[in-house]
């Protein structure tokens, strides 16, 4: 079973940090939906409590740093 990320369908409302970093760590985004994604990302992380900041944790910020080299090397 091929599995679409919520990017991919067309729903691009992430609210959960789990689900941000999942998405984050699909390898078949494309430029455009990384840019988006990244962006409600930045929405997410000022807009949110900090608990959900520190909930995100480290994994989510290995994920940013991740995406980023990849913009680096495209």
């Amino acid at each position: 079973c091929y599995f679409l990320s919520p990017l991919q369908k067309g729903n691009a409302n992430i609210d959960s940090q789990a689900a941000f970093v999942q998405e984050l760590n699909n390898r078949d985004l494309t430029g455009k939906q990384r840019f988006e994604l990244l962006k409600q990302l930045r929405v997410s992380l000022t807009s949110n409590t900090v608990s959900w900041v520190i909930d995100f944790g480290k994994a989510g910020l290995e994920s940013i740093l991740d995406n980023l080299n990849t913009c680096l090397q495209s």
